[in-house]
């Protein structure tokens, strides 16, 4: 072929070549436009399938809330069913949903029993739900897994069978039921284990009685037994019970289970009974009440009035169990509880404990943000306030009320006020403010008192009053409640001349009165300047309390919610406190937390000279307030400002700690400045804290135009994660609808539980139970409470003391 045929050939294949190119290219060209329309298409899809997806989620939530209510409802209905039918008045209950293998179930003697009987219902194989119930005629095991809660095992109490009447707690997981029956002779702990079948009787060492073993569970209820020598726990009078399973515990060879450990709380001390079966005990020997297991590791009470803990590396000798609170004064290590302790439990980061008002002046459930030593935050909520998280060294908690009364600075107590004798007291007169003794009474211990009406249940009082002419005995002067026509304070003894100050909140929502008790028949004693006024609370253990000038107003936060915002501020309407040695930080820690809304450039809280004729004043000042929108503190003229501008109609919380020099402000939980310029004392003798408004140049400016409300301040300095906490869970509480407090009239906590698969803290009163996830409570039921457990959603209660 010559090379002319072979260029022309070439050119050809070229040539079809290109053709077969722009075909293809042609074909792509027309993919990618349909690839394009294609995805314009599925982008204008996007809103559709998100709105269709959050639609979706929204449906999954409400089903899953609905599924809770259910079982919820169905187990109340039917718990209630089993005690009308059966008499179940119980006193120790609980919920398990740990499954026990099959294979670990056949063979067993329990799993072989004749079905049907009183003892044993009709189901063979063990439930994966299991609701425990202890009476004083027995410990039932009842079928979670159907509705109508069948019975499934019963243990019968009698001194001769494995159960003893006096149960008072139970816990169960993995296949193990440990169930702690009180009294100092015939107290035990019972240790059932039904995939080893065996049960197992604990004592304290006593002449003569040797602990018992069955050794099968079918011989529960009059089986043969045999004496066994199992290390004692520290005293045979268990008070209560918890379990829970160490990281790397042994599998027990019965079951392929982890093995629990088993904490009871006796009369003396608390005990472990380890994986292994060997028993320590506490440093402390007094008597333990509540038990739990919290953050990796054991926590109990003793007296209600002290808090000890041991972290779990801590618990495999005796000698554990460092006392890490108390009612009264905290020492070194310690925080201060908040309420006396009578129940316990495991809560979300940390623990909740309640109790009743003796020993502190306030009932209500406390939930503690950190189990182990300081360093951490409390909240206390009964059925009139909510605290929000304080912290540790909290020196006032402010602004955490759900009472919507105006709040006014005019005395109670007016020139009209008209004074009466109780009973057949003679030899006072009185007019107005002022009252007098002149020695010519009838009778000791003779009264004299005026009334006021209409004064709110809870609401803090601030009376003032100048002693005057007092010779003989000491006089008192107190709030009297007309009601019972007692003191509310039980000392009010005043011995020397003089003007004091005194707080008390209401007892009686009808009427309160004002009360001065002459001791002496001969005495002769004039009280002057009577004024009674309503005030802030301080809501924390330091109780001091914040007065009013003017009136302040108080709304709803949301519309429907329970906690208040505190408005109304103006150069003569705000709130005051005088001189306090405890805001006295000196170049300290500390911490303040508070929300605000509706503020741009306004005070919100001010500690300065009381007559600030100078700019802030002479002494030392901080201050914490909004310029255009901007966060600032202020000490001694050295100022740290946010870098951006909030909201005007939202709530904020802003926070600022002061920790080895280093100021850190936040806004909602997150850190938006830091430094270390602000490093001054903050110590005055003279200074007076405000809020709502500052004094500059001898008058009152920046007065906060909208609304305050849990006001917090304390000498410690919280964390970034602690304080991205507080606002995650204190942000709901702000939300339209929102409950805050206990439900019912009654603060006063009987039982606790923690479901910690809804992350539900089931709280009972002789009100009824509520339920809170957080802050917030989320349902109430009317109806005394005594026992509660929770699980899985379930929750059943018992009413029956």
């Amino acid at each position: 072929m010559t090379v002319e045929a072979q260029v022309a050939n070439l050119v050809t294949a070229v040539d079809q070549l290109t053709d077969a190119v722009k075909v293809r290219k042609a074909v792509f060209d027309a993919a990618v436009l349909d690839a394009g329309a294609a995805r314009d298409q599925a982008a204008s899809y996007v809103p559709q399938v998100t709105a269709l997806r959050d639609t979706a989620q929204s449906l999954r939530d409400q089903t899953y809330g609905l599924a809770q209510d259910v079982a919820s409802a169905i187990v109340y209905q039917n718990l209630e069913a089993v005690a009308a039918s059966k008499a179940v008045n119980p006193t120790a209950i609980c919920i398990d949903d740990t499954v026990l293998p099959m294979w670990a179930q056949i063979g067993k003697s329990w799993y072989n029993e004749p079905l049907g009987t009183a003892t044993r219902g009709t189901r063979r194989d063990m439930p994966r739900v299991k609701v425990i119930v202890s009476t004083g005629a027995a410990l039932t095991i009842y079928d979670g897994d159907d509705p109508s809660l069948p019975m499934w095992m019963v243990f019968e109490a009698s001194n001769s069978k494995a159960f003893r009447s006096g149960a008072n707690s139970v816990s169960s997981m993995n296949g193990v039921v440990a169930v702690g029956v009180d009294g100092t002779s015939s107290g035990l702990l019972l240790v059932i284990d039904f995939a080893a079948d065996r049960l197992a009787q604990r004592f304290a060492g006593f002449s003569g009685v040797i602990p018992r073993v069955w050794r099968s569970v079918s011989s529960r209820n009059g089986g043969e037994f045999e004496s066994v020598n199992l290390p004692d726990i520290v005293q045979r009078d268990a008070n209560a019970v918890g379990m829970t399973v160490f990281p790397g515990a042994p599998l027990s060879p019965f079951s392929g289970l982890p093995v629990p450990t088993i904490a009871v709380a006796t009369g003396g001390g608390v005990s472990i009974i380890k994986h292994d079966g060997t028993v320590v005990n506490s440093l402390t020997s007094t008597p333990a009440k509540s038990v739990t297991w919290a953050e990796g590791a054991l926590v109990w009470q003793n007296l209600g009035r002290y808090i000890h803990s041991a972290r779990l590396d801590e618990l495999s000798s005796s000698g554990f169990g460092a006392q890490v609170a108390r009612t009264a004064a905290a020492a070194a290590g310690e925080f201060q509880m908040l309420c006396r302790v009578s129940e316990m439990t495991s809560a979300d980061h940390g623990v909740a404990y309640g109790g009743s008002a003796v020993d502190l002046a306030v009932a209500g459930l406390c939930l503690r943000q950190k189990a182990l030593g300081t360093g951490g935050m409390s909240a206390l909520l009964t059925t009139t306030f909510n605290t929000g998280w304080m912290p540790d060294g909290i020196e006032g908690a402010w602004l955490a009320d759900t009472a919507t009364a105006t709040l006014s600075g005019t005395s109670l107590v007016d020139g009209g006020s008209t004074w009466e004798h109780l009973t057949t007291n003679t030899g006072w007169s009185g007019s107005g403010d002022t009252v007098s003794f002149g020695g010519t009474g009838a009778v000791q211990y003779n009264k004299y008192f005026t009334r006021m009406s209409s004064v709110p249940t809870g609401q803090m009082l601030k009376y003032t009053f100048t002693i005057e002419n007092l010779s003989g005995s000491s006089v008192n002067v107190g709030l009297f409640n007309t009601s019972s026509k007692g003191f509310q304070e039980p000392q009010n003894t005043f011995s020397s001349n003089g003007t004091y100050t005194r707080y008390r909140a209401a007892e009686d929502g009808a009427a309160v009165g004002f009360c001065v008790q002459s001791n002496d028949p001969t005495q002769t004693v004039t009280v002057s300047n009577v004024s009674i006024e309503l005030a802030d609370a301080d809501r924390s253990i330091a109780a001091n309390h914040l007065s009013v000038v003017g009136t302040i107003n108080r709304t709803p936060v949301a519309t429907g919610s329970e906690l208040v915002g505190y408005g109304g501020f103006s150069p003569t309407n705000y709130l005051i406190q005088d001189y306090d040695s405890d805001l006295d930080f000196g170049t300290g820690d500390f911490s303040i937390l508070v929300w605000s809304k509706g503020a741009a450039t306004d005070s919100i809280v001010v500690r300065q000279d009381k007559d600030a004729s100078a700019v802030y004043g002479a002494g030392n000042y901080f201050r914490l307030y909004l310029v255009g929108g901007l966060l600032r503190a202020f000490v001694n003229g050295s100022s740290l400002t946010a870098p951006f501008a909030v909201t005007t109609t939202d709530w904020h919380q802003f926070a600022w700690t002061r920790e080895a020099g280093v100021s850190s402000l936040y806004h909602n939980g997150v850190k938006v400045a830091s430094s270390g310029s602000l490093a001054g004392s903050v110590t005055n003798a003279n200074a007076v804290l405000r809020v709502g408004v500052v004094m500059y140049n001898g008058g009152f400016v920046d007065a906060h135009d909208g609304a305050l409300a849990l006001f917090r301040i304390g000498a410690s300095a919280l964390t970034a994660d602690q304080i991205a906490h507080a606002y995650r869970t204190e942000r709901p509480m702000f939300e339209p609808g929102a409950q805050v407090t206990l439900g019912g009239a009654s603060a006063a906590v009987t039982a606790l539980a923690h479901d910690a698969d809804t992350g539900l803290l089931h709280v009972g009163t002789n009100q009824g139970r509520s339920a809170f996830r957080g802050l917030v409570r989320s349902e109430y039921e009317a109806g005394a409470v005594t026992k509660l457990a929770a699980r899985g959603g379930m929750t059943i209660k018992g009413d029956a003391a």
